[in-house]
């Protein structure tokens, strides 16, 4: 897989202007936060992950970008009905639907957010859900790029 510095917040940046979200997006993007990886692939991951967080939201996504220590940190969280803990896994598991998620997303496929952990795993990092007290909060890290020499 070919790869080049990206800018994980631009990415998102540039991903959010060019969608036309149903529901409210906010956040904060902290500019310079460098990773290696794949434009497309990253880009894919980013939106298998709004495109998610819009459908279950009732009226609200936050985004945001931060680095933390070593690594890139982008949350992804929705106020929609969230994901029991027990379900938590098994949401990553390719063609997993949740009962709910099938009678209020019937063209769903259960590969969304399959495909956004594989890219997560593929960049060397991973993609899980975090505890928050409404919806549900996906919080993606990433290695963060070294500076240049």
């Amino acid at each position: 897989m070919p790869t080049q510095a990206v800018d994980l917040g631009g990415l998102v940046r540039d991903e959010l202007a060019a969608r036309s979200p149903a529901v409210e997006e906010t956040g904060d993007l902290a500019p310079g936060v460098m990773v290696e990886g794949s434009v497309r692939r990253l880009r894919r991951l980013l939106n298998n992950l709004l495109s998610n967080a819009e459908r279950h939201a009732r009226a609200r996504v936050g985004v945001s970008v931060a680095s933390t220590g070593d690594q890139a940190v982008l949350e992804i969280a929705d106020d929609g009905p969230g994901i029991p803990a027990t379900e938590r896994e098994a949401v990553f598991d390719r063609f997993y639907r949740r009962p709910d998620a099938r009678r209020s997303d019937p063209e769903g496929t259960g590969l969304g957010l399959s495909i956004a952990r594989q890219i997560a795993h593929a960049h060397h990092g991973t993609l899980d859900i975090a505890d928050q007290a409404e919806g549900t909060r996906m919080v993606l890290r990433l290695p963060l790029r070294p500076p240049s020499e």
